[in-house]
């Protein structure tokens, strides 16, 4: 169940084998598919057992092939898929041997109706098949407890799982009593009575314990542990035993539970306890063998799993926020601060290729970055080089941190257009986790500068004079708009200049059409070189042109008289006379 749950899969089941590999019993939660015990001679529970190495199915077609094909050593076909699996239709499966010395004693499956469900489950799956075996062997020794009880010695004390026998005598006379007292409903009872639980834990008493017992808990003896007891179980950690007591509440002989513990050097312990009354004890539980699995690894791989969720969950809303985003610099600080927010890189930036240079664009923290001329430094080596490099800043190749209290750094390429870098004060700051999600961020911001790029181009195209290259008349009615509020509300002046080319006809008539255009281009390049750079240059329609003067403060006159200078040296260079300019 806890690895259905944990990768998502549809089915799962365990077999048990025989030393000789001969499958000896399967496990099947309720609602698995009737999935034969027989195992095909070459199939994948075969090529498992043979090869010792777990099988990672991520999609199985219609025609029974599979991705990757499974291929016995030594033969060309590979392996089809068993009917029942088609017929199921499932889409991906994983079978992960559980080894025992050296031979494989079990073989955990899961089946998914979603292809590729287990693609980078591989190291979840690791953590959990040790647990499965560490249980195995818990059930083991439950059955041969029963069989051979003069064995039971040997396997308590020699178990690699921690065992305990209780007595419980004592808890079982305090609930009996509260029962003869008419009470009724033992959850409400502790709501009520909260310090019921501790007492109950006060009058608890450990018999005998287990090396693996004394080895998880760190205390040396029976007795250290017996004394302290009050560390393993601390106050604000007792909701398990508080389930435990409405067990023997309800008369149960079995209970299974998911808790807190702590060792007697305060580390916390995630754990799995399972206790069965021995038989005899039935109604006084006198004595109850407890086992404690330490899932600890498993929580914490379960929270990394649910951290990368929650963090691509972020990615992709901070993906949506970069496209409402229409510029260069808003897409890219959109993008920093997503990076400081959901990867934790206080210390980001975003550089892009401007010429040869490596600009910054966007960063977070106190550290300015710097431009960077082609080919040096880390930057243009990621750049070029398409690839992500992090690391400690001495391991890496080009690195020069602009402050010596850098310890590592990171670099991910935004395709050919930039790079993101984070850097960190500490060493070892950066994980393949946090790679693989500045990857994906950066994926989406190459995506995301290349739209806002084409917007850009597009809009270039629709607002300029294909001839002149000069803004177009459309363009002239938006920057006018624009203008008009501009000086209503700073009160600021502007003004309009309205040129008109004369005797453009008889250039058009005794030079051509074609010699009328350039004309037209030497005008508009003329007109751009006298007036100010602030100032706005359109051509209005034929041979009109608009000059539009922001915040003008009465020099557009003297531009004026300074253009139709220009004019007219350039208009007597084609043979005419008189002035150019209407």
């Amino acid at each position: 169940g806890v690895a259905r749950e944990a990768t998502r899969a549809d089915f799962a089941g365990l077999i048990l084998f025989e030393e000789v590999g001969k499958p000896l019993r399967m496990f099947n939660p309720p609602g698995s598919p009737p999935i034969p015990l027989r195992m095909r001679s070459r199939g994948f529970l075969a090529w498992v057992l043979a090869k010792k190495e777990p099988l990672f199915i991520h999609d199985i077609r219609e025609d029974g092939s599979t991705e990757p094909p499974v291929i016995w050593p030594g033969e060309e076909s590979p392996v089809p898929v068993h009917g029942l699996l088609l017929k199921l239709g499932i889409r991906s499966l994983a079978a992960v041997p559980v080894m025992q010395g050296g031979n494989v004693t079990a073989i955990l499956t899961l089946h998914s109706r979603r292809p590729r469900n287990f693609e980078g489950q591989e190291r979840l799956l690791s953590t959990l098949v040790p647990q499965i075996a560490v249980t195995l062997d818990n059930a083991f020794l439950y059955e041969k407890t029963k069989e051979e009880e003069q064995r039971w010695r040997h396997l308590f004390d020699e178990s690699p799982v921690s065992l305990w026998v209780k007595d419980f005598s004592k808890v079982k006379a305090k609930l009996d009593s509260l029962r003869e007292r008419g009470v009724v409903d033992l959850r409400v009872h502790l709501r009520e009575h909260p310090e019921l639980v501790e007492e109950c834990l006060g009058v608890l008493e450990v018999v005998e314990v287990n090396r693996a017992t004394l080895r998880l808990f760190r205390a040396s003896n029976l007795r250290e542990l017996v004394s302290q007891f009050g560390k393993i179980i601390p106050p604000q950690e007792i909701s398990l035993l508080r389930e435990q007591l409405q067990a023997i509440w309800e008369g149960r002989q079995e209970f299974e539970g998911v808790g807190m513990n702590r060792t007697l050097a305060g580390e916390a312990l995630h754990i799995r306890l399972r206790w069965r009354v021995f038989p005899g004890h039935e109604r006084d539980y006198g004595r109850v063998l407890v086992s404690l699995v330490d899932i600890t690894p498993l929580v914490e791989a379960q929270r990394k799993v649910e951290s990368y969720a929650e963090k691509l969950a972020s990615l992709h809303r901070t993906v949506q926020k970069l496209q409402r985003y229409h510029t260069e610099g808003e897409v890219c600080q959109a993008a920093v601060q997503g990076a400081a927010e959901i990867l934790n890189f206080s210390l980001c930036a975003i550089a892009l290729v401007r010429e040869d240079r490596l600009v910054p664009v966007a960063w977070t923290g106190d550290v300015q970055p710097q431009a960077m001329p082609r080919g040096h430094g880390l930057a243009w080596r990621t750049v070029e080089e398409g690839r992500s490099f992090w690391g400690n800043v001495g391991e890496l190749p080009g690195a020069a941190p602009v402050d010596e209290r850098i310890k590592s750094a990171l670099s991910v390429p935004i395709g050919k257009l930039g790079n993101l870098q984070a850097v960190a004060f500490e060493p070892n700051a950066f994980s393949e986790e946090d790679v693989r999600l500045a990857e994906i961020l950066a994926d989406h911001l190459r995506e995301e500068l290349q739209r806002v790029r084409l917007e850009r181009e597009l809009r270039e195209q629709s607002i300029r004079d294909p001839l002149t290259g000069l803004y177009n008349r459309r363009y002239l009615t938006e920057c006018l708009e624009q203008e008009l509020r501009r000086a209503k509300r700073y009160q600021h002046p502007f003004a309009v200049m309205i040129v008109d080319l004369d005797h453009f006809k008889e250039i058009n008539d005794r030079y051509g059409h074609l010699q009328g255009d350039q004309v037209l281009k030497e005008v508009a390049t003329l007109i751009r070189q006298t007036v100010r750079e602030s100032d706005l240059v359109f051509r209005y329609g034929g041979d009109e042109f608009v000059i539009l003067f922001p915040e003008t403060n009465g020099k557009s006159k003297v531009v004026a008289q300074r253009l139709r200078r220009a004019l007219r040296r350039w208009w007597k260079g084609y043979g005419l006379e008189g002035p150019p300019l209407g």
